[in-house]
């Protein structure tokens, strides 16, 4: 229970259904293809317990004693341990299953965004996916390592590699303003703040695509953040932020347009 805590505290996106809806548990065994840096058949520890993403076959949790026990001679983990670098441990881990993760290239496509640290020793590694430098929007997988740098808990929510998108977009930062600003019935000059970040959005069933993600203050106390097709101008999906006037706290309510 603490752990399933733990990771919705750190990756909250994941939901408190997360780990029974759109996923499956599967045998250690199955789906597996041959590994590039270890036995397949070594991984995971016996005691293992997997969870795949059911739509796209990712792996959404994965849980055991020392998942990284065969890992022991891989160069860049050891040498990750040995200078007290959780982050570059986690990436290395994946890196040495990226068959098993659906990753062609986790020294590339995953960055460390955050590290927690207890006072048991125990680590907390967030990392952020990416394409081609661009952020891929919503995702991150947390690895959970202890004081000996061994893997026992690893979730997040992520796609595999994309393949053959195309990351040059067809409308602009101004134009991807615009089309916010329509969709809200106003002018990009009636924002009191906005921006346009490019991303690439997996936020739902369809395959990922290249996009804007907009913030933007259309007026007091009434904040919207967009995705805008990069190609298209087409709203993909819009979340509200209402602040409570005074307290400087805030909740957030999504709504997704079909």
């Amino acid at each position: 229970m603490r752990l399933l805590l733990l990771a919705l505290a750190l990756y909250p996106d994941l939901g408190a259904t997360g780990l029974a809806m759109g996923c499956r548990m599967v045998p250690h065994q199955e789906g597996f293809s041959a590994m590039k840096s270890v036995e397949s058949e070594r991984f995971p520890s016996p005691d293992a317990t997997l969870v795949r993403d059911a739509a796209n076959g990712t792996v959404r949790f994965m849980k055991g004693a020392d998942l990284s026990a065969h890992l022991r001679n891989d160069a860049a983990f050891r040498r990750a341990i040995e200078e007290g670098s959780a982050g570059e441990a986690a990436i290395a881990f994946i890196a040495a299953y990226r068959d098993l993760f659906r990753l062609h290239e986790p020294q590339e496509e995953l960055a460390v965004e955050a590290v927690q640290t207890e006072e048991s020793g125990d680590r907390h590694v967030r990392l952020k996916q990416r394409c081609k430098g661009i952020d891929v929007w919503p995702s991150g997988v947390n690895v959970h390592m202890d004081a000996r740098g061994r893997i026992y808990l690893v979730e997040g929510r992520y796609v595999p590699t994309p393949v053959g998108l195309d990351v040059h977009p067809v409308l602009g930062e101004t134009e991807a303003l615009r089309a916010v600003a329509k969709n809200l019935g106003t002018t990009e000059d009636a924002f009191r703040k906005a921006r346009a970040e490019l991303i690439i959005y997996c936020g739902s069933d369809q395959a990922p695509v290249l996009a804007y993600r907009v913030y933007a203050e259309a007026g007091l106390g009434e904040a919207w953040d967009y995705v805008v097709d990069a190609r298209s101008g087409d709203a993909l999906a819009k979340t509200l932020a209402i602040r409570t006037q005074g307290s400087g706290k805030g909740s957030q309510g999504k709504i997704i347009i079909e």
